[in-house]
């Protein structure tokens, strides 16, 4: 069974203008990467988060990774 991750775009998460919106993303922004333990929205770029529930920062994320081999 393969890992499924979803990523989560931190910049554009800060400007979204919607109410309802807004307050699902401050819960995201709060999380903290589980490795390294900053808090996403300091971090900023793209965070991770692993079907398991596991949050990555932009430059912990194992996602990361996989993209740079590829290229």
């Amino acid at each position: 069974m393969t890992s499924e991750s979803r990523e989560f775009d931190i910049d554009r998460m800060k400007s979204v203008t919607n109410p309802h919106q807004k307050a699902s993303l401050r819960r995201t922004l709060k999380k903290s990467c589980s490795k390294c333990k900053k808090n996403l929205e300091e971090v900023g770029g793209t965070a991770f988060r692993t079907s398991s529930g596991t949050w990555y920062c932009n430059n912990c994320s194992p996602m990361r990774r996989f993209d740079n081999e590829s290229k």
